[in-house]
């Protein structure tokens, strides 16, 4: 999440090279942050509630997701950093 987090401020700061896919995000830096950081907790939320193996189902299935997601912001060239 924190590498996506940080892919997307990159999209953000480069509007001229990219733009960002996800309609929820918007396009300011409070609200790319409001997102990162709501997602966040709303996901430790959620792991906390659920069963154990439903929670790693769960977990597994969001790792590939953001791991997708940060593969695909690779291929075209956006880099992270903190």
């Amino acid at each position: 999440l924190l590498v996506d987090w940080a892919q997307t401020r990159q999209i953000q700061a480069h509007p001229d090279r990219w733009h960002e896919i996800n309609p929820l995000i918007g396009s300011q830096p409070g609200q790319v942050n409001r997102y990162f950081i709501a997602g966040a907790l709303v996901h430790m939320g959620v792991a906390y509630m659920l069963p154990t193996k439903a929670r790693k189902v769960f977990q597994y299935v969001t790792i590939g997701m953001e791991g997708g997601c940060i593969a695909q912001n690779y291929s075209i060239g956006v880099r992270f950093s903190f």
